[in-house]
């Protein structure tokens, strides 16, 4: 248990080490006045980089984190933690950005004279002016042990032959230059504006729904128990026949209608005394109500089943929607 106990208090031991504390004790308590001097410090160092943000240079910017690691022997607790950290955060900002902001001038290389130098280096130079035969057989003789003499100077080891990284010259990519479109200018006489109707445009008209339905429900009082497809289908016209599905719809909805099929299997439509509000409320009588689809073919052959020749519901005028000033708009 005891070299257990020693190997611990020396791994805190080392621990402390690396973190800058130590031979201090963290528990011992720090005296106000110390704290709140490593607290002023830490708050002039961050308001020193934050105002100098674009002035501060690599050294001195250095210097900022040597000095916040120098305060850190004095932190204690997490105040003053917090305040260490804040300065580091902002001391890496400021990094980044000034490595961002770092660019590499291609063009303070020039090749052209690199290579001219190249080659007075390796007397070629010296050989050209010396022999003009030689312009025919490629160029002047270049000196490569020279070159390969001054080169040996920087390499610790003997060279092996290799490729090169990259041309010595490069010919830049035209980029596409973005085509600009000439924007269409339209004339403003040919434009026209929308004519804005008003409520005073338009002719007041009742509301032909409540009332259709109104002398659907009478003639059914009239005519009495009947088929639903005799009484519903206009032999002359298949958009009043869906109009007075519609309109039945709604009797048969409020219950004053009923539907219901007789021995055959007819179903038959007969005039009926709307529910009270209570019986909805007391649960004993259910809205039901369901969906008829037709379409022409089936309206023809329910004409032709029940020898449909007359419309049992009168054949209504056809209506239009019109403003005052006659123009038509649908």
């Amino acid at each position: 248990m005891s070299s257990n106990q020693e190997d611990r208090d020396s791994a805190d031991e080392e621990e402390n080490a690396e973190d800058g504390h130590e031979g201090r004790d963290l528990d011992t308590q720090q005296p106000e006045g110390e704290r709140r001097r490593v607290r002023t410090e830490y708050r002039e160092l961050l308001a020193f980089t934050e105002a100098n943000r674009s002035e501060l240079d690599a050294e001195q910017l250095l210097e900022t984190i040597q000095k916040a690691d120098s305060l850190f022997r004095d932190v204690y607790t997490t105040h003053e933690a917090t305040l260490d950290s804040k300065v580091l955060v902002a001391a890496a900002d400021l990094g980044v950005q000034k490595a961002q902001r770092m660019r590499l001038d291609g063009g303070s290389f020039n090749i052209d004279d690199w290579m001219g130098k190249l080659v007075v280096r390796m007397n070629g130079q010296a050989a050209e002016e010396s022999n003009e035969d030689d312009a025919d057989d490629g160029g002047p003789a270049l000196d490569w042990h020279a070159l390969g003499k001054v080169a040996t100077r920087c390499l610790a080891r003997v060279p092996t032959i290799d490729f090169m990284l990259g041309p010595l010259a490069i010919e830049p990519k035209l980029r596409n230059a973005n085509r600009k479109v000439a924007k269409l200018v339209k004339n403003k006489e040919d434009l026209q504006k929308p004519q804005q109707l008003k409520e005073s445009d338009f002719e007041k008209q009742e509301n032909e729904t409540t009332g259709l339905v109104m002398q659907i429900a009478a003639r059914l009082h009239e005519v009495g128990c009947m088929s639903f497809f005799e009484f519903v289908i206009n032999p002359d016209s298949f958009g009043q026949t869906v109009e007075n599905l519609f309109y039945v719809s709604f009797l048969i909805r409020d219950g004053k209608v009923q539907v219901h099929e007789d021995d055959d299997g007819e179903l038959i439509l007969e005039p009926a005394h709307p529910p009270r509000a209570e019986d909805y409320e007391d649960n004993e009588i259910k809205r039901f109500q369901a969906v008829v689809d037709i379409d022409q073919p089936t309206w023809r052959a329910l004409i032709s089943a029940y020898g449909i020749t007359e419309s049992c519901i009168p054949t209504r005028p056809p209506t239009s929607f019109a403003a005052a000033s006659g123009r038509w708009y649908g």
